[in-house]
């Protein structure tokens, strides 16, 4: 047996609503940096559906989500592949604690007690765009494709970091890279064992453009040697013990990035539609946002008149960066 481990995050850019992180955990029967998880599971997902292709859509969630219309697709092949792996989906709340009961905390980053009010209850029925009987469905699907393609889904963490952390970290950290890059590599090392002599691949998106990695690995290595492999803007790849570590351009391009690219997504998407309700029961006129820059500055200047009578400071919900 050996691992496959991929990361990618939601929501890096915007000044409103989470950033989430999350990381994939799949065990091959081969060895992961000559498996191929789209040829493994080719009859139950693709990258590129076709017309009435019934398989589920995993890609980068760029590709897979459209606010026109709405969250169907990317909804239905993440429900379904954590229902198969025994994680509650009919509630937002119950799904976020699962998602983050497996984190790990460090010392120097204990969460803080502030949490956004349109987050402090995320009791929301789920799935929003499909019926909770086709989650059972299709994660059948997902479940017979583990069985006989010799990879499966073993694991799945997330990290969401709601605005009054993200700022705490920013000023402990110093920048959004170094905040996104601790955060993923701690994720990581809540479903990765360094001294596990496992062969392992680590799959992640590059951060902000940084190109080096290994004083960051160090961090979360328990003192292995973090050996560099390549340092360039395409890629860059280290060895620590029997792992091997790759920050790669468009790495949503290997599936277990892919799919972790999408729970991130759809945790920010679910979490930005509760915040956008919780404004408009307020404040009716207001239009909602996404929480990208331009349009959450809009955003900001509408509400501003109204922050003092609803005991709101901008530190509670902007993000600084």
């Amino acid at each position: 047996m050996a691992w496959l481990l991929g990361v990618d995050e939601a929501g890096y850019g915007p000044n409103l609503g989470p950033l989430v992180v999350t990381a994939t955990l799949w065990a091959t029967d081969e060895n992961p940096a000559r498996c191929n998880p789209w040829k493994r599971l080719a009859s139950t997902v693709t990258s590129a559906p076709e017309q009435d292709d019934d398989r589920f859509h995993i890609a980068d969630s760029k590709q897979v989500y459209n606010p026109s219309i709405g969250t169907a697709a990317l909804e239905r092949g993440v429900l379904a592949a954590l229902h198969a792996l025994g994680f509650p989906t009919s509630s937002f709340g119950t799904l976020c604690g699962r998602l983050m009961s497996s984190r790990l905390s460090f010392d120097d980053d204990v969460p803080s007690d502030t949490v956004e009010p349109w987050f402090t209850n995320l009791e929301e029925s789920l799935p929003l765009d499909g019926a909770a009987e086709d989650v059972g469905i299709n994660a059948r699907r997902w479940q017979t494709a583990f069985e006989t393609s010799g990879l499966r889904l073993a694991g799945v963490a997330s990290e969401i970091v709601y605005a009054p952390r993200f700022n705490r970290l920013i000023d402990a950290w110093g920048n959004k890279s170094a905040v996104l890059s601790r955060i993923t590599l701690r994720l990581v090392r809540s479903l990765w064992n360094p001294d596990d002599a496992t062969p392992c691949v680590v799959l992640c998106d590059k951060h902000g453009g940084r190109n080096r990695y290994q004083e960051l690995l160090l961090e979360v290595s328990n003192g292995a040697m973090v050996l560099t492999l390549a340092e360039s803007r395409e890629v860059s790849r280290y060895r620590v013990g029997s792992t091997e570590f790759r920050f790669q351009v468009g790495c949503e391009e290997h599936l277990p990035t892919a799919l972790a690219s999408m729970v991130s997504k759809y945790i920010r998407e679910v979490a930005m539609r509760r915040f956008n309700r919780w404004w408009s029961e307020r404040l009716p006129d207001i239009r909602p946002t996404a929480g990208y820059p331009g349009d959450a500055r809009r955003f900001r200047e509408d509400i501003a008149a109204h922050l003092a009578t609803l005991g709101l400071a901008e530190d509670d919900f902007w993000r600084k960066r």
